[in-house]
């Protein structure tokens, strides 16, 4: 059973650094909407997830961090 899942918010980082592993940049997106995320983590949750980490590019660039 999975016990530990990490989740990119996002791949927007204006360090662009040039061994990042997603290649990561100040122009990138976003795709999740906080209230999408805030239900999937629920649903990780009652499925056995002890652990969700977050990643990226910058998860202090996504807007929402403080909300989730």
């Amino acid at each position: 059973m999975i016990k530990f899942v990490s989740i990119e918010l996002t791949n927007k980082c204006a360090k662009q650094c040039f061994f990042c592993y997603n290649e990561s940049n100040n122009l990138g997106q976003t795709t999740w909407q906080p209230s999408d995320l805030v239900s999937f983590i629920k649903d990780l949750e009652a499925n056995g997830v002890e652990a969700v980490s977050f990643g990226g590019g910058e998860p202090l660039e996504y807007e929402g961090v403080f909300e989730v």
